[in-house]
């Protein structure tokens, strides 16, 4: 078996008859709908780890190297608006906890969080933490946008929910060094990434297991009892996708030099 604590991934729930309430491009929606699970399936899954005995701790907590064995975590990004609907009642039938990451700047928009939900989960145990202030392609921007995206969602959830913003999950996972670096420059404490791998308590980069609306009952138990076969084909995949990634984000990169920011709201 692997070591380290299995941190989940979630995006968007749909509840058995609904749609989503943010409007898409049937693009955007293909591209995104293996990302959104029904609801019941993450009330399935609460309930494996709940029969696993596994303590659910917040990733904050993973930025100690103090932690129970047998632990997991849970993370929802994007702040949709089915993280209050749907994720926040499962999550409090279980007596779960989980650390959401918004972006700032579409808090209040179609189909995404209210600052009261914000407030109210955060009031009921959850961790909200940063997922920049408009959903970027980080690696893409001049350092000063970058700056302002990491410090103005930093600063806007500081000053709504009266804590410290410790955690930035990085938009669409990336990430190159001087993102990195930048961002704990700025006094981000932790850095959470896409790559699927068991997180390891004390370390800057925690790595998180995205799960998917196509992830089975079978695959869903490898991942969070950190059995090798439950990863290996994500390795693999993460490691064919990895190269052409790169060449991609350059090239849009270099064709958008007019608009450096390019922030997109959906993925």
């Amino acid at each position: 078996m692997l070591h380290g604590v299995p941190v989940l991934l979630y995006h968007g729930l749909l509840a058995a008859t609904s749609r989503r309430s943010d409007p898409l491009s049937p693009w955007t929606a293909w591209r995104e709908s293996r990302y959104w699970l029904p609801a019941e399936s993450l009330r399935a899954q609460l309930g494996e780890i709940r029969r696993l005995r596994l303590r659910q701790v917040l990733l904050r907590e993973l930025l100690d190297q103090q932690h129970p064995s047998a632990c997991a975590a849970i993370s929802f990004d994007d702040g949709r608006d089915s993280d209050y609907t749907l994720a926040f009642p499962l999550l409090t039938e279980f007596g779960s906890r989980a650390t959401f990451f918004v972006n700032t700047a579409t808090v209040g928009a179609k189909g995404y969080l209210t600052w009261q939900e914000i407030a109210d989960m955060h009031r009921s145990g959850m961790s909200v933490e940063s997922h920049g202030d408009q959903h970027c392609y980080l690696t893409r921007l001049s350092k000063d946008e970058l700056l302002r995206q990491i410090r103005r969602s930093r600063q806007v959830l500081e000053d709504r929910l009266g804590c410290r913003i410790r955690l930035l999950a990085l938009p669409y996972g990336d990430s190159n060094a001087v993102v990195c670096r930048i961002a704990l420059e700025e006094g981000y404490e932790g850095i959470c990434t896409s790559r699927s791998w068991p997180a390891t308590p004390g370390r800057r980069l925690i790595p998180r297991i995205c799960v998917y609306a196509g992830t089975s009952k079978a695959q869903f138990l490898r991942l969070i009892t950190l059995n090798p076969l439950g990863f290996l084909p994500r390795a693999i995949r993460e490691g064919a996708l990895f190269i052409p990634k790169r060449l991609t984000a350059r090239l849009r990169a270099a064709r958008r030099q007019t608009d450096p920011a390019e922030c997109l709201t959906n993925g």
